[in-house]
């Protein structure tokens, strides 16, 4: 578990693992240069990154990932990560329109990539969401 803030005083973002007590705190100055290199990473060098997928806040590699179906398969958390597996097991994939709304594109599971979707994938996905559920 990990514990994040932010100092508006002196603008310097800190993050806590609340396990082992371990800190890393990271500069306005050095956001400029993580913000590069997480959309280098993320972006551009998708699949030839020796990091992974980079967590957006400090452009550090994401914990909960593995390679599945020649892509990256990732989660923030442990519910991030029971979400998924739940989706990808789920045979019936209902998708009803706001009352408000209508049809739109604003939930999670209507942002999952194709490739997560797709049914010829779901038993090697749900192989690898246990893979990454035994590292918790």
């Amino acid at each position: 578990m990990v514990n994040c803030e932010q100092s508006s005083l002196s603008s310097i973002k800190r993050i806590t693992c609340q396990h082992c007590s371990y800190t890393k705190q990271q500069s306005n100055a050095a956001k400029a240069k993580s913000a590069l290199l997480l959309w280098q990473n993320n972006y551009r060098n998708k699949r030839n990154s020796s990091y992974g997928i980079l967590d957006h806040f400090f452009g550090l590699p994401l914990w909960i990932q593995i390679s599945c179906c020649g892509q990256v398969l990732w989660a923030y958390n442990e519910a991030h990560l029971n979400f998924l597996e739940s989706y990808v097991q789920s045979r019936l994939r209902e998708r009803l329109p706001d009352d408000s709304l209508g049809w739109h594109n604003g939930s999670l599971a209507s942002r999952l990539p194709r490739w997560i979707k797709l049914t010829q994938h779901r038993e090697k996905v749900l192989e690898k969401i246990q893979q990454l559920k035994h590292r918790l």
